[in-house]
C-alpha cells in the first residue's frame, strides 16, 4: 500500500508537469495528492490519454500502465496462493524459537542422558517427560502434532517416507537442533579376531556402495511389508473445516462500506462546491 500510495504522488507529479501548457507549473496538494488519473491506472481501471501528448507523455503512460499490470498481477498471485495454500508458518530453529511457538518436546529419560545439562537447566519448561518408552514410541509414531520428538538420523529417514505419502507433511528434521553430534554406536567383536580386517573393508564397501543408505532409505516399506507398522494418512483431518461465511469477512465489508460512504461525501461536497462557483459566475 504504501508503494502504491508513492507510485500515485510520483505519477500525479508527472501528469500535472506532462499537462501543463505553463513553463511555471504549480504543484499544489490538489493537483498531486488529489490526482484520481494515476490512482485509476494503478488499481487497474479505465484511464484516458492525454489530448495530443508528447513523445515523452506517452512514454510515462507506458510506465504508468506497465506498473498497472505489475500491481495487479501480484495482487492476484499473492491473494489465490493464500486462499490455496495459506502462508507458512516461520521454521523452528532453536529452543527460543520453540517457546515462542508454544511447542512442548515430549523426551524420555533414555534422550535425557544425550541432552547437554545446562541446556535442560535453562529451558526446562520446555520438556515433557513421557514414561515408559513404549508410551513415548506410541505417541511418536502417531505424529501428535502437539510434541516435539527427538528423533536419531536413521529413524528420521522412515518418518520422512512415509510422509511422502501423506497430503501435506506434518514434520520436518532440524539439524540445529541436534542433542549429540556422535552416537557411539557400533558391532561388538572379541579381541583378536581375525576376521576383523576383513570385516571392515566389508562395511567400507557396503557404504561406499550406497547399499546401507538404500536399506536406511526403504525400512519403511520393509515395516510395512513385515506388518511392524500400517500406512494411514495421518495428516488427513478428522473434523471437515467450516467455510468461509459472512461474518468472516465483517473487516472487508467494513473498510469497502466506509469507503463507499467516503466517495459519496466527497462527492456531495464537490457538487456544493461546483453550484455556488457557477451561482456567482
Amino acid at each position: 500500500m504504501i508503494i502504491i500510495v508513492v507510485l500515485a504522488i510520483i505519477y500525479g507529479m508527472l501528469f500535472h508537469i506532462g499537462t501543463s501548457e505553463s513553463v511555471n507549473v504549480n504543484l499544489s496538494f490538489i493537483n498531486v495528492i488529489v490526482n484520481d488519473r494515476s490512482i485509476r491506472v494503478l488499481l487497474g481501471q479505465s484511464f484516458v490519454m492525454p489530448k495530443k501528448p508528447r513523445l515523452w507523455m506517452k512514454y510515462i503512460c507506458f510506465l504508468l500502465c506497465y506498473t498497472s499490470l505489475i500491481i495487479s498481477t501480484t495482487y492476484q498471485a499473492y491473494l489465490q496462493s493464500n486462499l490455496i495454500h495459506p502462508a507458512l508458518e516461520k521454521r523452528v530453529g532453536s529452543y527460543d524459537d520453540m517457546i515462542k511457538a508454544g511447542l512442548k518436546i515430549a523426551i524420555t529419560s533414555q534422550e535425557l542422558e544425550f541432552l547437554d545439562k545446562p541446556t535442560y537447566i535453562k529451558y526446562k519448561e520446555l520438556f515433557v517427560s513421557i514414561e515408559p518408552y513404549d508410551r513415548f514410541l506410541k505417541l511418536r509414531e502417531s505424529m501428535d502434532t502437539r510434541f516435539v520428538y527427538p528423533v536419531s538420523n536413521t529413524r528420521w529417514e522412515v518418518f520422512n517416507e512415509q510422509q511422502r505419502l501423506f497430503q501435506r507433511t506434518l514434520f520436518y528434521y532440524s539439524s540445529h537442533l541436534c542433542l549429540s553430534k556422535q552416537a557411539l554406536l557400533a558391532v561388538p567383536l572379541r579381541p583378536n579376531l581375525p576376521y576383523k580386517s576383513l570385516f571392515d573393508k566389508h562395511l567400507l564397501h557396503l557404504r561406499e556402495t550406497g547399499l546401507l543408505q538404500y536399506w536406511i532409505s526403504v525400512n519403511f516399506y520393509t515395516m510395512v511389508r513385515l506388518k511392524i507398522t500400517a500406512f494411514r494418512d495421518l495428516s488427513t483431518p478428522e473434523e471437515s473445516v467450516d467455510a468461509i461465511e459472512l461474518d468472516d469477512l465483517k473487516w472487508i465489508w467494513l473498510f469497502y462500506c466506509s469507503n463507499v460512504l467516503l466517495a459519496i461525501s466527497v462527492l456531495i461536497c464537490e457538487l456544493i462546491y461546483f453550484h455556488k462557483v457557477t451561482k456567482h459566475h
